[in-house]
């Protein structure tokens, strides 16, 4: 796995490089192990995802902020990290639980069956129920792999869940975007 950081000064670009590295020792914990071969952390967040999704319209503002992202590629998976994570706002314990998070984002891809084709109602209601298992899944398991490796969860972690909850709700009831492309695919 491969892993560039594209932030900080020398001395901040090892100790995040370390950091990340934990995600490479818990693939012993996964058979088959999740196919992730490169995790970046981004200077340019959008610009970096759009360049591995050979897109030029991705953007991390959809209504709430986006700050992780793992895009498929040919050989296995891209993990790519906002610097915003490597802020104040968050410590070891919430980027533990966002790197997890988006590696569990790549597990649940070998447990769901493909979504059906054949038709497009199918496709469309089987395409919602997984992007909800999906997210379901990712978040129940980092939030219990982050708390139990951390015995005291600390104030930043419960406020930044606190958040999440709220900006999940937002993006989920008041995303007009979600629901138009939802009414459009209908």
């Amino acid at each position: 796995m491969e892993i560039i950081v594209e932030i900080g000064t020398e001395q901040q670009k090892e100790l995040i490089h370390e950091e990340i590295s934990i995600i490479k020792s818990m693939f012993k914990a996964f058979t088959p192990p999740p196919a992730i071969t490169k995790v970046v952390v981004a200077a340019n967040f959008d610009e970096t995802v759009n360049s591995l999704k050979n897109t030029n319209d991705y953007k991390s503002e959809r209504g709430n902020l986006t700050i992780a992202k793992n895009v498929p590629q040919e050989n296995g998976v891209a993990l790519v990290f906002s610097p915003l994570l490597y802020t104040d706002e968050f410590d070891n314990q919430k980027r533990f639980q966002i790197y997890t998070h988006e590696i569990f984002h790549v597990i649940s891809r070998t447990l769901f069956p493909q979504v059906p084709k054949n038709s497009k109602t199918d496709f469309i209601y089987f395409s919602n129920i997984y992007i909800l298992f999906d997210e379901y899944y990712a978040n129940r398991k980092s939030y219990e792999v982050t708390e139990s490796i951390f015995q005291d969860m600390s104030h930043r972690y419960k406020k930044s869940n606190a958040v999440h909850l709220k900006s999940f709700i937002k993006a989920v009831i008041g995303d007009c975007d979600y629901y138009k492309k939802i009414s459009e695919k209908t």
